[in-house]
């Protein structure tokens, strides 16, 4: 909806793409997130992995410290997640390339703060610095049909495998 109030304007206003880029970096996050839960329903990690993903001193149900499960950076999550998918079948090209997107959101964006405003929060002035490494136009159509391929790949990965817990798989 908000892409295509977006597409739809007659003026620019390049300050709608941060929300844009936010909601998209944190389903990529949460569904990264959903297929490591799954994998360690299947133990495919190993104790190196676990500590990893769920902390050091982790038990009871509680993450502990350094968690990857409590932190926001997406190429962690890619790493255990990628793990999971090569444990069923072999990554193939389109891995390939939602590593690289996934790694191109994490450069842009290391812990799901930077995307959230153009702004600083404090001051309300650009914070060109934080921008600099950042396009300066961003084709919206285009980024929506990446972000929604990449979505569903990852999605579908995550459907499959719940289809394959389910079946006794």
């Amino acid at each position: 909806m908000l892409i295509d109030r977006h597409l739809n304007q007659t003026f620019n206003n390049d300050s709608l793409v941060f929300p844009v880029l936010t909601l998209y970096r944190h389903s990529v996050e949460v569904v990264l997130k959903d297929l490591i839960r799954l994998g360690l329903t299947m133990d495919v990690y190993d104790d190196a992995d676990l500590v990893a993903i769920l902390g050091k001193d982790h038990g009871g149900g509680q993450l502990g410290k350094g968690a990857a499960l409590a932190k926001h950076g997406l190429n962690p999550l890619w790493r255990h997640a990628l793990k999971l998918i090569n444990s069923i079948h072999e990554a193939d090209e389109r891995a390939a390339v939602a590593g690289e997107l996934i790694g191109q959101l994490h450069e842009v964006d290391e812990d799901g703060q930077s995307l959230r405003y153009d702004r600083d929060a404090r001051t309300l002035r650009r914070d060109e610095e934080r921008f600099r490494g950042m396009p300066q136009v961003i084709d919206i159509s285009n980024l929506r049909h990446v972000a929604d391929e990449l979505f569903a790949y990852l999605e579908g990965w995550h459907s499959y495998i719940v289809d394959l817990l389910s079946s006794g798989g």
